[in-house]
């Protein structure tokens, strides 16, 4: 039986965004999206970046943006530097 986290991200496309729904620790989702005009991604909540940076190579795409859902969440915002500094 296949864990949560073997689920491959899930993709939501229009003619101008994607939005890529990508599984992370055992119960949650972070989220990438992006300006398919420009190539530019905005992460939301970002707790595996490593796993985004891996989506964002594959999708050819550079992620400009960290977003976060709450202030109260401190393991999402100690992470977005690490995110950011890769660029």
């Amino acid at each position: 039986m296949a864990s949560f986290l073997d689920y491959q991200c899930r993709v939501l496309s229009s003619e101008s965004c994607r939005v890529s729904i990508v599984p992370a620790l055992s119960d949650n989702y972070m989220y990438m999206i992006t300006d398919l005009s420009t190539g530019e991604a905005a992460v939301v909540d970002p707790v595996k970046p490593a796993k985004l940076l891996e989506v964002a190579e594959k999708q050819g795409c550079n992620i400009s943006s960290v977003l976060t859902v709450s202030i109260f969440l401190l393991d999402f915002i100690m992470i977005a530097p690490r995110v950011s500094d890769t660029n």
